[in-house]
Order: C-alpha cells, then sequence, then structure tokens
C-alpha cells in the first residue's frame, strides 16, 4: 500500500514540478527563485505526506528508521521523476532555457568581476575597453574550465537529481524526527 501511495504521490508532484516550470515559463519568471522555492516546497510536501499516511496506516507507529527508510525510498523516485521533468523542459517546453541560462550566468557575474578587477588589479575607477575583454575572457575561461556541463541539458538533470537527493534525505530525516513515536 506504501509503494502505490509513494508512486502516486511522486506522480502527482511531477506533474505539479511541470506545471509550474510551464507556468513560471510562460510568466517569464525563469531566472528569479520561483523555481526554486517550487521544488523545494514540493520535496517537503511530497515527502511530509507519505511519512504521514505511513504513520496512520501504523497505527500511528513509526520510528526515526522506518520513517528515514520511506523518505529516501520516495526521495530516490522523486529525484528522478523530477529530474525527467527537467529533461522534458530544458528539451521542448524551454530549448533556450541552458543559453539562456549561460547568459544570465555571465550577466550576473560580469558586473561584480569588472568592478573587482579593475579596482583591485588597476587601483582604478574608470573601465578601460583592455579591462573589459580581460574580464569578458576570464568568464569565458572560468565557464570552460568549471561550468560548462551546467549549461547543457545534462547538467541540468544531474543538478536536479543531486538537489533532490540532497533535499529529499533532509526532509526525510527531519520529518521522522518530528513524527516519531515517543514513549510517554
Amino acid at each position: 500500500m506504501i509503494l502505490r501511495t509513494i508512486f502516486f504521490i511522486s506522480l502527482v508532484s511531477s506533474f505539479a514540478y511541470m506545471t509550474g516550470l510551464f507556468l513560471i515559463y510562460k510568466n517569464d519568471l525563469t531566472f528569479t527563485d520561483t523555481a526554486d522555492w517550487l521544488f523545494r516546497i514540493l520535496i517537503i510536501v511530497s515527502i511530509s505526506t507519505i511519512l504521514l499516511i505511513k504513520k496512520r496506516l501504523s497505527n500511528h507507529f513509526l520510528s526515526i528508521r522506518e520513517g528515514l527508510k520511506i523518505g529516501v525510498l520516495s526521495t530516490l523516485l522523486l529525484s528522478f521523476l523530477f529530474a525527467a521533468v527537467n529533461f522534458v523542459y530544458c528539451q521542448k517546453i524551454n530549448p533556450t532555457f541552458t543559453d539562456d541560462l549561460k547568459s544570465h550566468y555571465k550577466e550576473m557575474h560580469y558586473q561584480k568581476m569588472l568592478r573587482k578587477y579593475v579596482h583591485e588589479q588597476w587601483n582604478k575607477d574608470t573601465v578601460t575597453q583592455g579591462a573589459i575583454d580581460t574580464v569578458n575572457r576570464g568568464i569565458e575561461l572560468n565557464i570552460e574550465k568549471y561550468t560548462a556541463k551546467n549549461f547543457t541539458t545534462i547538467g541540468q538533470v544531474q543538478i536536479t537529481v543531486f538537489h533532490a537527493l540532497l533535499w529529499g534525505v533532509l526532509v526525510s530525516l527531519t520529518v521522522s524526527m518530528l513524527v516519531r513515536n515517543v514513549k510517554e
């Protein structure tokens, strides 16, 4: 019974995640914290709901070990379903997402790096074309060496799996400790 519950709640959460990502994309909120909050809320609500249902099915008894086991199992399924949703999002719903993410990354770091480079390296307050070129090359080198994979669909899928596993295990442990039975 609990496996069907885990599967059902995970599918509903994945559908909600897909719908949320679609709405975020349509409302031009792609590079806000909205998607991150949607992701976290769905992980928390899904795992909490599954553990509370398990406790009710077990005559209101749930040990930390059992809760953690069910939570981790739920997390595994959620992480792969959310990764599949992210794959579909990057490939079909918003096929320019990874390129847009790379551009957003560059814009986000450009001004900070430019100010730091001009001020720390040259002790100047004015920006020259040479400084702009150097900072642009530095950002490109950083992307090539360290973050290029993040700007691919597979990189986004891997990040989703990692974050879902991390959040899921933390939520599972926390909720298991909160809903466990304590001897009075």
